[in-house]
């Protein structure tokens, strides 16, 4: 693979080197019981290990473009309108890759060599008991599709790199696993006693930045935040025990910044926008990235730095919300 892709000798015999010459010891009773040599796989926090596997992937990534480029597979066209536009037929992070193809025999056929392929030269397995199908729309014979590939038909919403994939952008649901991580840990911290000043250090470094990730995506309901800020406020004036306790400020006094007079604590309205506003900025500073060609060519540009306004009423609110924050990023 590394040969393919113009690695030099001494470079792969220092790889090589690298992989094959570690050696493992596994503690019994306390103690190491010897060593032994690894027969497969990278070794887990080697800071090597996760750039060889990218590597690696890149061979699949090669096969599936090269059956696209042959007119095998045909994937996701973003503008259908133009003969010539943008065709997404997979996305790889680390070890996860989405296909998209379209719902017929023959392109199952198709990727199923290509994994037999990819199997036979790079030795890596593909996992069928994690692999999904997801239809989109009405799509016939569902099941033998999936049995072609070896894999099982799956059920849109589901969750892609900790994301809600195929749910409604504005849906209370999404939020659901948000808000219980938040509850999780507030039960482990009630064990514990705390000062207020401890409260509030755990506050602000670990409840504030549960939601963070989703909210750099996602706009959250009031009620979303509402329900946060409920939890926050009730462990920063409670702490570990069950009774209430009178709150002493309000809440939207205790969120202002220090300088304001309050403690710093997160504005967790404001920090959704400030989040969301970072993706403006990419996408106007931004070049050569997939996601920025995607939305140039499926909503058109008003002008060099932005899209037009979005009116199509589905499958498009998460740019939607974040096109609407344009007036609020001029200002």
């Amino acid at each position: 693979m590394m040969q393919r892709m113009g690695f030099g000798a001494k470079w792969i015999r220092w790889v090589k080197f690298c992989i094959s010459t570690d050696k493992f010891s596994i503690l019994v009773n306390r103690t190491p019981s010897g060593f032994f040599s690894s027969q497969r796989g990278l070794r887990q926090g080697d800071p090597l290990s996760p750039f060889l596997f990218i590597l690696a992937m890149e061979g699949l990534s090669n096969l599936i473009h090269t059956s696209q480029m042959k007119g095998w597979v045909r994937g996701f066209r973003v503008d259908s309108s133009a003969q010539n536009g943008l065709e997404i037929t997979h996305l790889q992070y680390a070890d996860d890759t989405l296909i998209f193809c379209e719902a017929m025999t023959e392109q199952m056929l198709i990727l199923r060599v290509i994994f037999i392929i990819f199997d036979a030269v790079s030795r890596l397995h593909i996992n069928w008991g994690k692999s999904f199908i997801y239809p989109i729309n009405e799509v016939a014979q569902e099941e033998s599709l999936a049995g072609v590939l070896g894999g099982r038909v799956g059920e849109l919403p589901t969750i892609y790199l900790g994301m809600p994939l195929g749910g409604k952008s504005k849906s209370i649901g999404i939020w659901n696993g948000v808000i219980e991580k938040c509850e999780k840990k507030l039960t482990n911290w009630k064990s514990q006693y705390l000062s207020r000043g401890g409260r509030l250090t755990m506050v602000n470094s670990v409840l504030d930045a549960i939601p963070a990730y989703m909210m750099s995506m996602f706009p959250a309901p009031d009620n979303v935040i509402q329900r946060i800020d409920a939890l926050r406020r009730n462990f920063f004036w409670q702490g570990n025990e069950d009774k209430k306790k009178f709150h002493l400020v309000k809440w939207e006094e205790v969120i202002k910044n220090k300088k304001e007079g309050g403690l710093g604590i997160r504005n967790m309205k404001k920090q959704n926008k400030s989040l969301m506003l970072k993706w403006l900025w990419k996408f106007m500073t931004g070049e050569n990235m997939l996601w920025r060609e995607v939305i140039r060519a499926k909503y058109e540009m008003e002008n060099k730095w932005m899209t037009k306004m979005v009116t199509t009423p589905y499958g498009c609110g998460i740019w939607r919300s974040i096109r609407n924050l344009w007036p609020l990023f001029l200002s």
